[in-house]
């Protein structure tokens, strides 16, 4: 019977470590292609201020993905699109599912508008598909890291309304360090 408690409450602690918001410190590459060329990128060049960091926030409770903006300190949320209420994230998903069992969520993960090439219009909306493989402490059961590939649209001359070329994207990210 104190097998059966201990598991009981190992098991509980388990889901609580699941059930809470993290952000996580990442990286990113990736290619973004056009009918004229491929350029390739990291996260440097998707953040509005050279050394700013990206951040992916997950909450397995709520389904919630999101690439964020932070400062270089990771102590401030940098606000993505300040017409919108809240501070908002660069990329956040419409549509999310997790599989415990096998660790891994795939999420579709809507743009704000940016303005990526930097020419001051908000010239830029997209639509990324991420699948993510998760690392998970396995007495825990907190998330500990993990590794994602991005892939989808980058830009959408008719729905972005910028009349600008067509822009494919893949990447791939990875968690650099603790969540915070």
């Amino acid at each position: 019977m104190k097998q059966l408690g201990l598991a009981a409450v190992v098991f509980a602690g388990a889901i609580s470590s699941w059930a809470e918001p993290q952000r996580f410190p990442i990286s990113l590459t990736a290619t973004v292609e056009t009918d004229a060329h491929r350029l390739r990128i990291t996260d440097q060049s998707l953040v509005t201020t050279a050394g700013n960091r990206l951040v992916l926030y997950i909450d397995l409770e709520t389904y919630v993905v999101a690439i964020e903006e932070w400062d270089a300190s990771l102590v401030t949320r940098v606000d993505r699109d300040a017409i919108l209420s809240g501070t908002q994230a660069m990329l956040e998903n419409f549509r999310m599912a997790q599989l415990s069992g096998k660790k891994m969520l795939m999420a579709n993960l809507e743009m704000v508008d940016m303005d990526w090439d930097e020419d001051g219009e908000l010239d830029h909306d997209g639509n990324l598909q991420m699948s993510a493989r998760l690392k998970v402490n396995g007495s825990t059961g907190a998330l500990t890291s993990l590794t994602a590939t991005l892939m989808g649209v980058l830009n959408d001359p008719v729905n972005s309304g910028n009349l600008g070329e067509n822009m494919l994207f893949t990447g791939r990210l990875r968690t650099t360090g603790p969540a915070f």
